[in-house]
C-alpha cells in the first residue's frame, strides 16, 4: 500500500464466532509490543490415538446428547420454577406467559418486504467503504443524551439514512433494522462461538434533533434487550435446527428478507497491537449483509471508531452519496456532544 504500509485481511465466518468472538480470535494473532519475547518453536501436537470416521461420528452424537441433556435439565428447572410461580401467583404467571409468547412471536415474525422504497432490490454483490471518527466524540454525544456509545452510533446511522432517502426524493417514516443483542453471561463471557440474538425493529427516520434521536434509540434498544424471548434463544434454535432444511430456510428467510439495514457495535482492543513488528493503525469490520441493503458495523480501536460500510449495490444505487450521508450523520451526532 502507499507509504510502505500493509493491509492484512482476516475472514472469520459466523459459523465460528460472532463479532465479539472474532475479536478474541484476532487478538491471539497479534502482539502487545513491537519486538515481543520469542516464545520458541510451536509445540508439537499431542500424540495419541487419532479418531476414525466412525469414532468422530460417535463423538459428535455424544456431544449432541450432552447438549440435549443440559437443555432438558434447564427446561425441567424452568418448569419447576414456573409451576411454583403459578401456585404462588397465577395471575402474574399467566401475564408473564402471555408476554413470553408475544415476545417469541415478535422474534420469529416474518418481514417479507423492506420498508425503504428506494433500497428494495437485492443482489449477490457488495460494495465496501470506510469511515473513521473519534471515539471520544461519540462518547460525549452519548453522554449529552444520557446514553451509551451504541445509542450515538445507531442515531448517527439513522441520521445518515434519513439524509440519503431525502436526497433520493423518497422520505420515510421508519426503516427496519437488525441489531445483534449480546446474550453473553458471566459463565460464557470468555467463550468464542455465537452468543447473540438478532433483534429486528423499526427505527424512526423523522427525528431531526440528534439528542432526541439518541434518546429514542436508547428506549428502543432497551425494549429489545428486555424481550423475554432472548432467554429462550438456545431452545428455539434447537427446535429450528431440527426442522427440515426447507422449513428452517423459509423461517430465517422470512425474518431477514424485509430488513433494510444492519448495525453492529463491536468493542476492539483498547491497547496498541502489533503484527510481525508493524504497528496496527486501524482495523475495519466487514459485516455480512444477511439479506439487508446495508450493514454498518462499528469497531472501537484505541481512541477512534473504525466503521465498515457494506452495501448491496442493487439496493444502494448511489453508494458515494450513501457514504457521504452517513458521514454527515456521524458529524451531526458528534457535534451535539460539543
Amino acid at each position: 500500500m502507499a507509504d510502505g504500509r500493509t493491509a492484512l485481511i482476516q475472514k472469520l465466518h459466523h459459523a465460528i464466532a460472532d463479532g465479539v468472538g472474532s475479536i478474541q480470535i484476532a487478538l491471539t494473532l497479534f502482539d502487545l509490543e513491537r519486538e515481543p519475547t520469542d516464545l520458541g518453536p510451536v509445540p508439537e501436537p499431542p500424540t495419541g490415538h487419532v479418531l476414525g470416521a466412525v469414532e468422530r461420528l460417535a463423538d459428535g452424537v455424544a456431544y449432541v446428547a450432552r447438549r440435549r441433556l443440559g437443555t432438558l435439565q434447564r427446561s425441567v428447572g424452568a418448569l419447576s420454577s414456573g409451576a411454583r410461580a403459578v401456585l404462588a401467583d397465577p395471575t402474574d404467571a399467566a401475564r408473564r406467559l402471555t408476554d413470553t409468547v408475544g415476545s417469541v412471536g415478535r422474534l420469529l415474525a416474518p418481514a417479507t418486504h423492506p420498508m425503504s422504497p428506494v433500497m428494495a432490490d437485492r443482489s449477490l454483490s457488495v460494495r465496501f467503504s470506510t469511515l473513521v471518527r473519534p471515539l471520544d466524540g461519540l462518547r460525549l454525544a452519548a453522554k449529552a443524551a444520557d446514553g451509551k456509545v451504541n445509542d450515538a452510533f445507531v442515531a448517527a446511522v439513522a441520521g445518515g439514512l434519513q439524509r440519503y432517502h431525502l436526497l433520493q426524493g423518497a422520505p420515510v417514516e421508519a426503516l427496519r433494522m437488525t441489531m445483534p443483542i449480546n446474550v453473553r453471561t458471566e459463565t460464557t463471557q470468555g467463550m468464542v462461538g455465537n452468543q447473540f440474538v438478532p433483534a429486528r425493529f423499526a427505527v424512526p427516520m423523522t427525528i431531526d434533533d440528534p439528542i432526541e434521536r439518541m434518546t429514542a434509540i436508547r428506549a428502543l434498544v432497551a425494549t429489545q434487550r428486555g424481550e423475554p424471548a432472548l432467554a429462550l434463544s438456545e431452545p428455539l434454535a434447537g427446535v429450528l435446527n431440527r426442522l427440515p432444511t426447507s422449513v428452517t430456510t423459509g423461517v430465517f428467510g422470512g425474518m431477514l428478507r424485509g430488513v433494510d439495514f444492519v448495525t453492529s457495535n463491536v468493542p476492539g482492543a483498547p491497547v496498541p497491537l502489533f503484527a510481525a513488528g508493524a504497528k496496527i493503525l486501524q482495523q475495519f469490520p466487514f459485516g455480512p449483509l444477511s439479506g439487508s441493503a446495508a450493514n454498518i458495523t462499528l469497531l472501537s480501536w484505541l481512541d477512534q471508531v473504525c466503521i465498515g460500510v457494506n452495501v448491496d449495490p442493487a439496493a444502494v444505487v448511489d453508494p458515494e452519496a450513501f457514504t457521504a450521508c452517513l458521514t454527515e450523520g456521524f458529524d451531526e451526532v458528534i457535534a451535539a456532544g460539543c
